[in-house]
């Protein structure tokens, strides 16, 4: 039977971090205080407990209560707290930042017994007589940002009270105090008024927000968050300071305004929302209170490419002093639903903060100044907190590791800072305007990755390479369709007729022969004949909307279009030479199936696709030989499969993706498997094609991957090497 247990309800911002953090380590607050001067350990120790006995919260315990959700907060009268020492002088003094880290991941590691015992460690690091490291951990649950400073703040009067025998005597809010009173606030009639300003604002989709680069996260992912912290610079710095001054707002408008330009620039969305942090002691009672004050507030963002960027910071100014004067009011209760889809609480995808930089405090001869500092009390995507180091500001993200690669977020630092330096040269530019490219960044899209040079082992066409694996494994099988066959022997010879008959025609480098095909074996003898006639190949998958039929060929003017007699009728008013390869048989077979020689270079076309028209008239997209050549050398690279091994292609060849498969698996020896349109449209067919076949690589479009895998049986098997997505984005 559960004894009788009397405490305090939890503040608002308590019972939203306690169904936050479920065991989770990242929500914590954590503190690394520089102490210089001759320090007394054993004072400090003694100060340490001055402060845990001044403060209620830094003696307080969460107990659950039978048939309550949240736990109840119970002060206790003392609690147990020793100060743990450990002497890093001998350590090499270019690993100091290094130790530091390891300790305070150790210590952030460390779970919190949230039910005896203070809920503050503390950690002191020796470094040399008169430098020493002080650690101090606490749970989010009774800290947040703010907290830190004060705490230190206070350990150093308590510190200098202790040295000379006096005592603290100032009276102390407790956080008890505030939680009661900001209880009673929500349940207030004039919450009424904040309530509806929040409402006004539909959740719905702008909690979904998401970055391009950003991976797909799995069904009850925790949050892993990292941090990764990036300098603006003294001179850019003062950029900042002088436009801030000049229009009248505060440097976090500012900031807040590039944050939110930028997220909006990279989403693709002009409405957007970021949780911007109000610390809730706007009230001078309440500016050096130790607990978890501070609340994320929705600033909800309509952002035109056409706006400037003043206008923007105009707006922003205006809305966070709408936020800020109701800040105590906001609920997530307020905001719609508490929980998403997945049944765990909302939060915003992206937030920000703006750390007040402290001033140094110097008690009985030692000077106390914060040296690195981590809180978390929500959890988010990305957070952004800037702060000021000395003479410059330095911009903070915390990410979640879980949806984002380290060199992710070291490309966005980047963009933010060219961003703030684009703002601050040109305020009144419209924001779709300003840059976002760092040097770096703009480097590696405009050199490095034109450099497309590779160093290939000969200067053989793709015909020419498949030429080769037909003479040196005639036998082996190049294409599988449903059930049938073919050898590269085979492949090669057909093809060789195919490409004399084209030559008698005409065909000739720089000229187009389309070919509409079903996909299957016949569409890859079609294709490789007209590079081996030296001419360039036009796919032209059926089936076509007649009027983009008719546009790509008035447009592409080919001479000789290769088809089934099955769609004739369809090209009925082109006046290309058209040729059956089922009705034209007779003409095909007298031909030669010795190879051409060859007439095309590396210079001359491979093939022209043309574009979906989505956006405008279809425009055809011209690849040489070169081209491809150079893709082939790449990708043999990346694949790194071994020779002769199979491929599958599920998607047309009327667009790029399948090149992929098509030429890496013929030219390197290897099996094509050629699946069919009915077949890559059902998933239980393709689960059983993939079963019963050896598969290493598969090319498809991560859409189609995605409503295949949603109906294939929970025992099909991807290819055993590679997958390779292409075509549209991927969220995966």
């Amino acid at each position: 039977m559960q004894s009788h247990i009397e405490g305090y309800r939890l503040s608002p911002q308590q019972e939203r971090l306690w169904t936050l953090q479920q065991g989770c380590p990242a929500y914590r607050a954590q503190i690394v205080v520089l102490l210089e001067g001759g320090l007394d350990a054993s004072l400090l120790n003694q100060a340490l407990r001055i402060v845990i006995d001044r403060h209620e919260i830094l003696r307080t315990s969460f107990y659950s209560v039978l048939g309550v959700q949240a736990p109840i907060q119970v002060i206790a009268d003392r609690v147990n707290s020793a100060l743990r020492e450990i002497d890093l002088s001998d350590s090499p003094p270019g690993a100091m930042d290094e130790l530091i880290d390891e300790y305070l991941h150790q210590e952030g590691d460390l779970s919190f017994d949230l039910q005896q015992g203070s809920p503050l460690r503390s950690l002191l690091l020796s470094l040399s007589p008169g430098r020493h490291l002080l650690l101090l951990s606490l749970p989010s649950l009774c800290a947040d940002a703010s907290t830190l400073p004060n705490l230190v703040y206070e350990i150093s009067r308590a510190y200098a009270a202790s040295m000379i025998g006096d005592r603290l005597s100032d009276e102390v809010t407790q956080y008890v105090q505030f939680s009661e009173w900001q209880n009673e606030l929500l349940e207030a009639e004039e919450a009424e008024l904040a309530e509806a300003s929040w409402r006004n604002i539909e959740p719905e989709g702008l909690l979904e927000l998401r970055l391009p680069f950003e991976k797909r996260s799995s069904e009850g992912s925790g949050f892993e968050p990292r941090v990764l912290k990036v300098a603006v610079g003294s001179d850019l710095t003062r950029k900042i300071e002088e436009l801030v001054r000049q229009s009248g707002v505060e440097v976090s408008t500012f900031l807040l305004t590039c944050w939110a330009v930028l997220l909006s620039r990279l989403s693709g969305r002009s409405e957007i929302v970021i949780g911007a942090c109000g610390d809730c002691r706007k009230y001078e009672e309440l500016e050096g209170v130790f607990g978890l004050l501070a609340k994320y507030l929705p600033a909800h963002y309509h952002l035109e490419g056409h706006f400037e960027f003043a206008q923007v910071l105009e707006q922003t100014h205006q809305l966070t002093s709408n936020l800020y004067r109701w800040q105590e009011h906001f609920a997530w209760e307020h905001f719609g639903s508490l929980d998403g889809s997945d049944g765990r609480p909302c939060y915003f995808p992206f937030g920000f903060d703006l750390e007040p930089q402290p001033a140094e405090c110097v008690a009985g001869g030692v000077t106390f100044s914060i040296y690195k500092r981590y809180s978390c009390i929500d959890r988010f995507k990305v957070k952004l907190s800037c702060g000021r180091r000395y003479n410059c500001m330095v911009a903070e993200f915390l990410y979640d590791s879980a949806l984002f690669l380290a060199e992710d977020i070291q490309r966005l630092a980047g963009e933010f800072i060219a961003l703030v330096e684009a703002a601050t040269s040109n305020p009144h530019r419209p924001v779709a305007e300003l840059n976002i490219l760092s040097l770096d960044e703009r480097t590696r899209l405009l050199v490095e990755f034109n450099d497309t040079s590779a160093d290939r082992p000969s200067e053989m066409l793709v015909n020419q390479m498949i030429e080769r694996q037909a003479e040196s494994v005639p036998d082996k099988v190049a294409l599988v369709f449903e059930g049938s066959h073919i050898t590269y022997d085979h492949l090669n010879r057909r093809a060789n007729q195919l490409a004399h008959l084209l030559l008698s025609l005409g065909a000739a480098p720089e000229r187009l022969v389309a070919v509409s095909l079903d996909r299957c074996p016949q569409m890859v003898v079609a294709m490789l004949a007209v590079l081996k006639s030296g001419a360039a190949y036009l796919p032209l998958e059926p089936p076509l909307p007649e009027q983009r039929l008719l546009r790509i060929l008035e447009d592409s003017r080919p001479l000789i279009v290769l088809t089934h007699s099955s769609q004739v009728s369809s090209l009925a008013a082109c006046t290309a030479r058209l040729i059956c390869m089922d009705g034209d048989c007779d003409s095909i077979d007298q031909q030669s199936e010795s190879d051409p020689v060859k007439l095309a270079c590396e210079l001359n076309l491979l093939y022209v696709i043309f574009t979906s028209g989505s956006t405008g008239t279809p425009k055809g997209v011209a690849v040489e030989h070169r081209q491809m050549l150079n893709y082939l050398s790449s990708i043999e690279k990346r694949l790194a499969l071994r020779p002769g091994s199979s491929f599958a292609m599920a998607s047309s060849f009327g667009a790029d993706l399948g090149y992929t498969s098509t030429f890496a698996s013929l030219c390197g020896g290897g099996t094509l498997h050629i699946i069919s349109k009915q077949r890559a449209s059902d998933p239980q067919a393709m689960a059983e094609y993939f079963n019963a076949h050896d598969i290493d690589c598969l090319t498809i479009v991560p859409s189609h991957l995605a409503s295949l895998i949603g109906g294939w049986p929970q025992q099909a098997r991807l290819p055993h090497q590679r997958l390779v997505l292409g075509g549209e984005a991927c969220n995966w």
